[in-house]
């Protein structure tokens, strides 16, 4: 990835982005970063196709649909004609590859559930995340 001069947000969700009196607000600033803008669309991309079903309505408080929604909304209205090129998408999955790696540095078991998604694509999507829901059923 180059070097930019962009602000990203670093954990870019729907609930931290509060709309009010017109105006858009973004909390949760702990992650807040100068870097490559595609780092908060491909951690938007990671949590909307590869964090388990549970887990996202665990942590976020809306469905897997409404957030892949959310992603695909904002993707559309921040890259325009860009969005779901294969250049965009190459690039969005190798920042998904970095955030899998780095979420395997905070938590080496996670590993055994990233592992098919860095091999490149063994598993299709949905028998991924089934597997993946696997590990979080006590959620």
């Amino acid at each position: 990835m180059s070097d930019e001069a962009f602000c990203i947000h670093g954990d870019l969700t729907p609930g931290n982005i509060i709309r009010a009196g017109g105006k858009d607000y973004w909390i949760d600033l702990g992650d807040v970063t100068y870097g490559d803008p595609d780092i908060d669309m491909g951690y938007l991309m990671f949590v909307a196709d590869h964090i388990p079903t549970k887990l996202v309505d665990f942590l976020y408080h809306i469905s897997r649909k409404q957030f892949q929604e959310f992603a695909e909304i904002y993707g559309q209205e921040y890259y325009g004609s860009r969005w779901r090129s294969p250049e965009l998408e190459a690039k969005l999955h190798d920042v998904l590859l970095i955030k899998a790696g780095n979420s395997i540095l905070k938590r080496p078991a996670s590993g055994i559930i990233y592992r098919p998604l860095i091999n490149g694509h063994t598993l299709s999507y949905s028998i991924r995340r089934s597997l993946m829901s696997l590990f979080v059923r006590k959620l």
